[in-house]
């Protein structure tokens, strides 16, 4: 079972990477994105509107949510193994690689970068909203920057390593699990209300551990690729506790320090890193390397650790 769910998280990540996301409705982001915007709404009609009852049905949209999209998959799974461990591994594979978002997120941080060199602003905002989830408020160049190299840390933890690390113990089912509780996250966290508390507080548990691999594996990827990695190991120790939430923090300020710039929260205000050189839009270009070289890193560690399980259990 060790050797199946590997081979299914591998499956899934290069099919990901050469088809991209599952097409049309069969798209998660897609697909579950619409069922939490109109379970919300349904929802909030037979809720009061006190904080305990909007939390409260928050807490049955993550329900019905992860039922039905990690759920459903889960059985599937369990199914089709029990047919034929290859029939397993081929449902597995297709759950792994709609888990994955590494090809889009790095074509909307390609997108962003193309925009900021051609002074197409709006391309820009336009990656940085699929990104996020999040209408760019940016007004200057910099600020721009700023924001794309952010949504590309940001990716690289949350559509990236969360989902590879998740795929790793529990093969097409925790990948689902995750990638239904991120999308919650993104769906509902803008309103910052009540309803979207229990999303967020379970994306935040969620994504903390695999968030620390992801910037460790930053910063390895920052000296293989001969960028500042002792700033970025310097700025991650010293301002990783100014943003929330942690392990996002981490990914932001080693990749803010490899660059040798600063990134400006946008809900907050709050700035990490260090303005050692001007912007520039190959700051962007950079952030999606690191991105994407950081997630193969993963890649191999997740496999290996896999790997000296099975040797480990076969030896004893």
């Amino acid at each position: 079972m060790i050797i199946n769910t590997l081979a299914a998280m591998c499956a899934g990540f290069v099919l990901n990477i050469i088809l991209n996301e599952p097409p049309g409705i069969l798209s998660p982001e897609k697909l579950i994105g619409s069922f939490v915007r109109k379970i919300k709404i349904s929802l909030e009609r037979f809720y009061e509107e006190t904080p305990e009852a909007r939390k409260m049905a928050g807490r049955v949209a993550v329900l019905f949510t992860l039922i039905i999209f990690a759920g459903i998959p889960l059985a599937l799974m369990m199914i089709a193994y029990k047919l034929h461990p290859l029939a397993g591994v081929i449902v597995d594979s297709l759950f792994c690689w709609a888990a994955f978002s590494v090809r889009s997120a790095r074509d909307n941080v390609s997108q962003a970068f193309r925009g900021i060199r051609s002074g197409n602003f709006l391309r820009t905002k336009k990656a940085v909203l699929d990104l996020s989830g999040k209408n760019s408020a940016a007004k200057e160049r910099g600020d721009l920057i700023s924001e794309s190299v952010e949504c590309a840390a940001d990716a690289a933890a949350e559509r990236c390593t969360a989902p590879l690390f998740f795929c790793a113990i529990a093969g097409g089912f925790g990948g689902m699990f995750y990638r239904c509780v991120s999308i919650l996250h993104r769906t509902l966290s803008p309103a910052q209300d009540d309803f979207s508390l229990p999303a967020r507080d379970l994306w935040k548990v969620l994504t903390f551990l695999p968030s620390l691999i992801c910037a460790a594996a930053i910063r390895a990827d920052a000296a293989f690729l001969k960028l500042d990695s002792k700033n970025s190991k310097f700025i991650c120790k010293r301002d990783r506790k100014k943003i929330k939430p942690a392990g996002i923090s981490d990914c932001r300020c080693s990749m803010a320090g490899a660059l040798g710039i600063s990134l400006v929260d946008g809900v907050t205000g709050v700035s990490v890193g260090e303005q050692l050189k001007e912007y520039s839009h190959n700051d962007v270009y950079w952030a999606n390397q690191l991105m994407y070289g950081s997630t193969f890193i993963d890649l191999l560690i997740f496999s290996a650790l896999r790997i000296l399980v099975y040797v480990i259990i076969a030896i004893f």
